[in-house]
């Protein structure tokens, strides 16, 4: 997903800036409930009266010789592509005061290694090389072009078809934002696009046709796939190319997800917030690693204690837990909590009410966590346990879905209180990535639940209102 091509000599610093995450995944290889008004639903089967066949069946398909191997996905893109077009033809007169949509002037192409006739977008064509593990939206010529021998195929293996198909929507959502004339800047148009591709997947979800069945693991396996196409971290927003951080480009497609078209289109006059951190240190990138497993763990309580006390003596409650760490060895022996068991020990991190502490497991779930995701997967669970702790001391009731939803926005809450500010003087502060880290734990605490992805949005969501809003909107009481 480069976003919009312009002229090579620019777009080439755009593609180095996706292709890490690209290159990635091609070595790797081998019901949402409740969408907003906003994303009603909308007929997004495709427009004739029978599916397409082959790639090349959807009309605005471009496939100019026979070299072109056939690939598994060619009918679900080929409905894919149908859907886009029928589903802006539905809505963008919704967000552009009636003014009828216009369809793609060049349609949309597959690129292979042999691959002719290809239009070019500042140059006579485009070639293989200039495409390789990637795909794009050209201004020029209003036309979507993407790898069909590399980067298709391999996110297909791995993550599924719909991932590809957010790969298209969001480059079609490039092309609604040259028709709407927008004025953006930088990262938000790419932030935007996401939005439109979600609105485009919420649609798809509420209205089934043939092989466009989104279902729950899809949509989870999708999520996933989107996280792959992140900056890495360091990356500011303002930097040519930046395309946003995981949070932030999983936050948008969920605007979309929740929000329809309509949500999107307000980034016009409403951007939304980005929330890319520099490293601290430019020449040596000397937090890259972050602090480290056990330095971690004696910061992150100090840093939870000390944001905490403060809000509970707001609110005239006793103090939170003030550090008391009580460490375990994966598989026992556990300390003792009446009313947890074993399985509850194997979270990794765990609150005990009476006596009052937080089970820290060594090794297990924190060592896998740390492995696969990084540090900050285990600073969440932390503040997972805080805010359970939180919870008790103010007499609510901690074993409801709500409760838990009520706990990620109170570590989202959290989490805005220790990102770095200019002055300075803060004992703890997150570092770049460490955002993106905490998506990916609650995708992977929500993974192979049943629901997972309405688990995992709903939870994220959660998490991202504690951070933007603060803790009043996670609705503690008085």
């Amino acid at each position: 997903m480069a976003g919009v091509r312009c002229r090579p000599r620019v777009c080439r610093s755009r593609r180095q800036a996706l292709l890490p995450a690209l290159l990635a995944v091609v070595v790797a290889t081998g019901t949402l409930a409740s969408c907003g008004s906003g994303s009603s639903a909308v007929r997004v089967g495709p427009a004739r009266s029978a599916e397409p066949k082959a790639l090349t069946d959807a009309p605005d398909v471009h496939v100019k010789d026979s070299s072109r191997p056939p690939q598994s996905y060619d009918v679900f893109l080929a409905s894919v592509v149908e859907s886009l077009r029928t589903y802006w033809q539905a809505t963008y007169p919704a967000i552009a005061d009636g003014q009828a949509y216009r369809d793609l002037d060049g349609g949309v192409w597959p690129v292979w290694q042999t691959a002719r006739s290809v239009p070019g977008c500042g140059e006579s064509q485009t070639h293989y090389r200039e495409i390789q593990d990637n795909a794009f939206y050209c201004p020029e010529g209003d036309f979507i072009a993407f790898d069909d021998a590399r980067l298709f195929p391999a996110l297909d293996r791995k993550f599924g078809s719909f991932t590809l198909a957010v790969v298209l929507a969001h480059e079609w959502g490039h092309a609604i934002q040259r028709r709407r004339g927008y004025d953006l800047e930088g990262v938000v148009t790419e932030l935007q696009a996401d939005c439109f591709a979600g609105s485009w997947m919420a649609a798809v979800q509420k209205a089934p046709t043939g092989a466009l069945d989104l279902t729950d693991p899809e949509l989870f396996k999708a999520i996933t796939g989107i996280l792959q196409f992140r900056d890495d971290p360091g990356t500011t927003a303002d930097e040519d190319g930046a395309h946003g951080s995981a949070f932030d480009r999983l936050g948008s497609f969920q605007d979309g997800l929740l929000g329809g078209a309509k949500k999107c289109d307000s980034y016009a006059d409403v951007p939304p917030v980005v929330l890319e951190l520099p490293f601290a240190n430019a020449s040596t990138n000397t937090d890259r690693t972050g602090p480290g497993l056990a330095r971690l763990v004696a910061e992150v309580p100090a840093a939870l204690d000390r944001y905490w006390n403060a809000q509970l003596r707001s609110k005239g409650a006793p103090p939170a837990l003030a550090g008391r760490i009580r460490k375990y060895q994966a598989g026992g022996p556990y300390p003792s909590c009446a009313g947890l068991t074993d399985a509850d020990y194997a979270a990794g991190v765990v609150y005990c009410p009476s006596p009052e502490f937080i089970g820290y497991q060594e090794g297990g779930q924190n060592k896998q966590l740390h492995d696969t995701i990084g540090d900050f997967s285990v600073a969440i669970l932390f503040a997972e346990g805080w805010a359970e702790a939180v919870q008790h001391h103010l007499g609510v009731t901690s074993t409801s879905s709500q409760a838990q939803l009520q706990r990620d926005c109170l570590t989202g809450a959290w989490v805005a209180d220790v990102v770095p500010r200019r002055t300075g003087a803060q004992a703890f502060t997150i570092s770049p990535g460490d955002l993106d880290q905490a998506v990916k734990t609650y995708l992977a605490l929500t993974e192979g639940d049943r629901g997972s992805a309405e688990a995992a949005l709903a939870r994220i969501g959660s998490f991202r209102g504690g951070l933007f809003s603060g803790v009043e909107r996670c609705g503690l009481p008085a």
